[in-house]
C-alpha cells in the first residue's frame, strides 16, 4: 500500500493510470490507514464521491487508437467501420463498464442482424467471419489500452469463437470449359491461370514474370491481402497459360480489374454457370479421379525441403 507519513499523519500516494494522487487518510495508526487507502483506492477508480475517473470512455480511446494504431494498418477503413457497429452501444461507457456479458450480447446481436454492403442485390446474415474479424479488432482495441496502463479487464477474453460454415462453391469441369469456349482467348488464358493457382484477382495483376516465376520449383511468388507474401503452387496449364499469355501480349494481365469481373460474370451469364461460382472466395474442380485431395502446403514442403509440387486439383480465388 502506497502510503507516506507526514506530521503524524499517514497520506495515500499512487499513481492510477498515469495519474498522481495524494490524500490525506486522517489517522495516525497505520492499520486504520490502510483501511481507508483501500477505501480511496477504490473511490479514485469507480469515480464516486467527487473523484473523476481517469480510464476513458470507449469513444475517447477509439480516438486515440484511430489516430495511432490504425495507420500501420493496410486495410485503414476497416477498423472504423467495425467499430460504428459497437459504437452506438457502448461509445459512452467507460473501458471498465463493459462487462463480458455485455459483448457475448453484442456478438450474438451481430449474428441476427443483415449486411449492409450496397453491392449486395440481396442483403443476408452476417457472416460468422464478420463477427470474428469484428471481435478481433475489439479486442485488440482493449488490448492496447490495458498496455497503455489503464487497469481494466479485456472483456473478450475467455469468449469462445464461433465457427464459420465450409464453402462448398464448385466449379465443375463441365462448366469450367463451357466457360472457357465462351470467352476471348486472353481471358481463357487468364481464367485457366487463375484456375492452376488459386490466385486472387489483385494477386495475379501484380505478378512479374521475371521477378516471381520459380520455373525450376514450378511455383508463382505473390503478394495478397494485407501485403502477405506467399509462394503458390502452379499446375501445368496454369503455367502454359502464362508462357502464352507472354508470346501473345508481351505481358501478364493488368487489365483494370472491374473490367475483368465483368467479362467473368457475361461469360458464366452466355452459358448459363452460376455467378456464385465464379464471385467465390474458392471455387473447387476435382481431380481426374474425382476425389477431393487437400492441396499440400507449399510452406510445409519448403520446411522439409522437397520441391514445392502443383496441387492435384485447381483452386480459384477469382475475387
Amino acid at each position: 500500500m502506497a502510503l507516506r507519513k507526514r506530521g503524524g499523519i499517514w497520506y495515500f500516494r499512487k499513481t492510477i493510470n498515469g495519474q498522481l494522487f495524494r490524500e490525506s487518510t486522517g489517522f495516525a495508526d497505520k492499520k486504520s490507514a490502510e483501511r481507508r487507502a483501500c477505501e480511496i483506492e477504490h473511490d479514485i477508480r469507480a469515480g464516486t464521491h467527487g473523484w473523476k475517473s481517469t480510464i476513458p470512455s470507449f469513444a475517447d480511446w477509439w480516438a486515440v487508437y484511430r489516430t495511432t494504431y490504425t495507420p500501420q494498418k493496410s486495410a485503414k477503413n476497416r477498423d472504423a467501420q467495425i467499430v460504428a457497429h459497437f459504437m452506438p452501444h457502448f461509445g459512452a461507457k467507460r473501458l471498465d463498464e463493459i462487462t463480458k456479458s455485455d459483448v457475448v450480447r453484442y456478438l450474438n446481436l451481430r449474428r441476427t442482424q443483415m449486411t449492409g454492403n450496397p453491392g449486395h442485390k440481396k442483403r443476408r446474415l452476417v457472416s460468422e467471419s464478420t463477427v470474428r474479424r469484428e471481435r478481433g479488432l475489439l479486442q485488440s482495441i482493449f488490448e492496447r489500452a490495458i498496455d497503455e496502463g489503464h487497469d481494466i479487464k479485456n472483456p473478450f477474453r475467455g469468449i469462445k469463437r464461433g465457427r464459420d460454415k465450409a464453402r462448398t462453391r464448385v466449379l465443375t469441369l463441365d462448366e469450367e470449359t463451357l466457360l472457357l469456349e465462351a470467352l476471348h482467348p486472353r481471358f481463357q488464358r487468364f481464367v485457366r491461370f487463375a484456375l492452376g493457382t488459386g490466385c486472387r484477382l489483385d494477386e495475379i495483376r501484380g505478378i512479374a514474370a521475371e521477378r516471381d516465376v520459380d520455373r525450376l520449383r514450378g511455383t508463382v511468388h505473390v503478394i495478397g491481402k494485407f501485403r502477405k507474401e506467399r509462394n503458390v503452387p502452379m499446375q501445368p496449364d496454369a503455367l502454359a497459360a502464362l508462357d502464352e499469355q507472354l508470346e501473345a501480349d508481351g505481358k501478364l494481365c493488368t487489365q483494370n480489374p472491374q473490367r475483368l469481373r465483368e467479362v467473368l460474370a457475361e461469360g458464366a451469364a452466355r452459358v448459363r454457370c452460376d455467378r456464385r461460382n465464379l464471385h467465390a472466395r474458392r471455387a473447387i474442380r476435382s481431380g481426374r479421379d474425382g476425389s477431393r485431395r487437400a492441396a499440400t502446403s507449399t510452406s510445409s514442403r519448403r520446411s522439409s525441403g522437397t520441391r514445392a509440387s502443383p496441387s492435384p486439383k485447381r483452386i480459384t480465388h477469382i475475387c
